[in-house]
């Protein structure tokens, strides 16, 4: 992956116009998602400051350069900044008709609606994306995230065949660059569904491939990632010390990173093995570090997931009024949950209402532009036809003044000149009546050169002085 002063660089050749400018967002994209946190904010910060000011004679790099503030606020875990930029990019991408662009901010809010619980509206833009993609034939970087991330709704639904088919389409795509990172986490996805459906030696070979492939590239959050699924798997089994020793590892990891989602994970799976374990004191305090971390992040539905298991947990030790106080507490989430859920539905109802009246009305403008510019060309060459007419008729007019010129010369050189010392003058004169008529469709043609380059120049002068004006 790039470090920052790799993109940094880059960025200045774009500026310099010595990089294609999309190429360096992909750059940016499949390699800056290795940066932290801090980094990730200088460098799309810088993009979309330099992008603003160029926004009217070039929208496209302004749209992508919003796209990717938001693709970086998702992998930074702030994913109601991260959905509101993205939403902004698609519609701005709606606009002008920019199906790459639609398809890229596709795959980010389907991924940030996964990562919020909201399943379905997940699947409804990771599909349209990946659909685009294929499609169009455009397999890279940004489709192999939106099947991974497909494949991971599909795995938590417990879908096992429709997720693998997903996950290897990932593990088909191996010369794409930054895919290495994505594909260890992919048969990390891949190893924790063989293990769902009992498949234990091909999941453990997934698994192991994985944590090899993390190790080498010092990829910690997929080394987390592996460790709570062994640690899943080994709870599943009944080695809950074996559980636990992986769960910590995950946990240790997770907390150094910041990754405050995986760090409740992590606690509350803990808590569930202290339980198993009859060790509630221990799973009452990681449940509690879980509320104050799910709290302060916001994310309300691992807030209510942790008040249910402390109000089961209450309950069964006999302490009635915590475990109301915690039920009270879950119920209350549960709603607003739904509430918002609701409300994000029918705002995304609204966006995509908005953005396919954007595509229609795109569609009768480019189709009016066509018949008006057909239409253009159609009375220009009806112009040009009748200009031309009008030139042929002008020019054979001063063709036959030039004839009877030469006509009446002729004459009078025959007359004065010839006449006088040569007698038999019928041959003569024949001929050189001849030579006349001979030159007449000549003449014309060089006539009607000359008109014509005088009517081009005099238009050239005429489109010249708009120009200036």
């Amino acid at each position: 992956m790039a470090d920052l002063n790799t993109l940094l660089a880059q960025f200045e050749q774009v500026k310099e116009n010595k990089l294609d400018s999309l190429e360096f967002f992909t750059n940016t994209i499949t390699s800056g998602r290795g940066l932290l946190i801090g980094e990730r904010d200088t460098i799309a910060n810088a993009i979309l400051v330099w992008a603003e000011k160029q926004k009217e004679t070039n929208p496209g790099n302004y749209y992508y350069a919003i796209y990717l503030r938001g693709f970086f606020y998702f992998h930074s875990e702030e994913y109601e900044r991260g959905l509101s930029y993205s939403m902004q990019a698609r519609k701005l991408f709606t606009e002008i008709d920019e199906k790459e662009g639609i398809a890229h901010t596709s795959v980010t809010i389907g991924a940030i609606y996964r990562t919020l619980g909201d399943i379905e509206l997940s699947i409804q833009y990771l599909r349209e994306a990946i659909s685009w993609y294929e499609s169009e034939k455009k397999t890279g970087f940004v489709y192999t995230a939106g099947c991974f991330n497909l494949a991971e709704v599909y795995a938590l639904g417990g879908k096992a065949d429709e997720a693998l088919s997903l996950y290897q389409k990932v593990l088909d795509h191996k010369d794409i660059p930054g895919i290495a990172v994505l594909q260890a986490l992919t048969l990390t996805g891949m190893g924790n569904v063989y293990l769902d459906i009992q498949k234990i030696d091909q999941g453990m070979a997934c698994i192991q491939q994985a944590l090899e492939m993390s190790e080498k590239a010092g990829n910690k959050p997929n080394l987390a990632r592996i460790h709570t699924v062994l640690a899943h798997y080994y709870f599943e089994t009944g080695d809950y010390a074996k559980a636990l020793e992986d769960q910590n590892i995950a946990l240790k990891i997770r907390e150094n990173l910041n990754i405050d989602g995986g760090t409740i994970t992590n606690l509350t799976d803990i808590a569930e093995i202290y339980l198993k374990t009859g060790k509630e004191t221990e799973a009452v305090e990681m449940l509690n570090k879980a509320l104050q971390l799910a709290e302060k992040t916001g994310v309300k539905t691992k807030q209510y997931h942790v008040h249910q298991l402390l109000s089961n947990l209450f309950e069964h030790s006999g302490e009635k009024d915590k475990a109301l106080h915690h039920f009270k507490e879950y119920h209350r989430l549960i709603e607003e949950v739904n509430h918002e859920d609701f409300e994000k539905k029918l705002k995304n109802q609204e966006i995509i209402f908005e953005s396919e009246k954007t595509r229609k009305e795109n569609v009768i403008i480019k189709a009016q532009k066509k018949e008006i510019e057909t239409k253009n060309i159609e009375l220009q060459n009806t112009i040009d036809e009748l200009t031309i007419t009008k030139i042929s008729r002008r020019a054979k007019a001063i063709t036959l003044f030039v004839a009877v010129v030469l006509l009446v010369t002729e004459d009078a050189i025959m007359h004065f000149i010839v006449n006088p010392y040569i007698h038999e003058n019928f041959f003569i004169a024949l001929a050189a009546n001849g030579l006349v008529v001979i030159l007449l469709k000549p003449i014309e043609k060089v006539i009607e050169h000359y008109l014509v380059n005088q009517l081009v120049m005099k238009r050239r002068r005429a489109n010249t002085v708009l120009a200036v004006e």
